[in-house]
């Protein structure tokens, strides 16, 4: 990644008057591949499955294929064994450097969510209970994500909450073809957005990151 990639984020940060950098991790599709569970537990093809964010716009995916991801995604067995990414251990590293490290994830039920924050304290070592958000709604209206405004770096695969990401810099997984197919590149079109290609890189963009935001020669004055 270019230096004044880094450089600009540092200066945008010190502009803001923030002293703590305030980095939001999504979960599903960032920290694990639930629609590539979702289609192998179907019997789909993970790659027509992850083509296009909204299922119903999926022309990849039969009537009945599309009800069946739907419905999964609130069906709390598909999130009793949550296989998380190996890199999602190390997402709170950053706070060694000074920043402040939160989970904000969107869920269709009460259980669901209780069973996503149950799996993140066990797989990500140090992570508090105070630091994960989870929001329930329903798929109606799961194309927008609560966040403060105050965030700095967020990682999320949802093009729409991206869109409406008040963040200094939104990281996407280029690992998931919807992230970066031409009608999310267009929704996000007016926002700052890298896309990386995994977890591991969007970590070490991160913490690259914060490292220029915390550095003092990185000052306005």
């Amino acid at each position: 990644m270019n230096k004044a990639t880094f450089r600009r984020l540092a200066y945008l940060f010190k502009k803001s008057g923030q002293e703590t950098p305030i980095i939001v991790y999504d979960v599903d599709d960032v920290l694990w591949g639930l629609l590539e569970n979702i289609a192998l537990a179907g019997g789909l093809n993970p790659a027509f499955c992850t083509a296009v964010f909204r299922i119903r716009e999926n022309w990849l995916l039969s009537r009945s294929e599309q009800e069946y991801i739907i419905e999964t995604f609130s069906d709390a067995k598909i999130f009793r064994d949550i296989k998380f990414y190996p890199e999602a251990a190390n997402i709170l590293r950053p706070e060694e450097l000074g920043a402040k490290v939160v989970i904000n994830s969107n869920s269709f039920n009460a259980e669901i969510g209780e069973l996503k924050i149950n799996q993140l304290l066990q797989a990500i070592p140090n992570l508090e209970s105070e630091n994960i958000q989870i929001n329930i709604l329903d798929y109606q209206h799961a194309n927008h994500k609560p966040l403060s405004e105050k965030t700095t770096i967020l990682i999320d695969d949802s093009p729409y909450n991206v869109a409406t990401s008040p963040a200094l810099m939104n990281l996407m997984p280029e690992n998931i073809y919807w992230t970066h197919n031409p009608k999310s590149k267009e929704i996000v079109q007016h926002q700052p957005v890298t896309w990386l290609p995994n977890l591991g890189a969007i970590n070490d963009f991160v913490y690259t990151a914060v490292g220029y935001m915390m550095s003092p020669s990185y000052s306005l004055n």
